[in-house]
């Protein structure tokens, strides 16, 4: 996932409401510290971080099955 796609996700989670506070508090402070860099260096940085906290496995594919599934069940 590049820095993009994550900036694109966490506004589709922050306009449907289907997560919660702390992960979205972690997903502002993200999106600040690599917004705050040059635009040449972020994608370089979001990498690292990606490679050193994993967020993708953690936080992003659990919170989409989780949201999958409360969809799948609306119907």
């Amino acid at each position: 996932m590049k820095f993009k796609e994550f900036s694109t996700w966490c506004n589709a989670r922050w306009h449907d409401g289907c997560w919660s506070a702390q992960i979205a508090i972690q997903c502002i402070e993200i999106g600040k510290a690599i917004w705050s860099m040059p635009f040449w260096k972020r994608e370089k940085i979001w990498r690292e971080y990606v490679s050193a906290t994993n967020i993708v496995e953690n936080v992003i594919k659990p919170l989409d099955k989780k949201r999958k599934d409360y969809l799948a069940s609306l119907d």
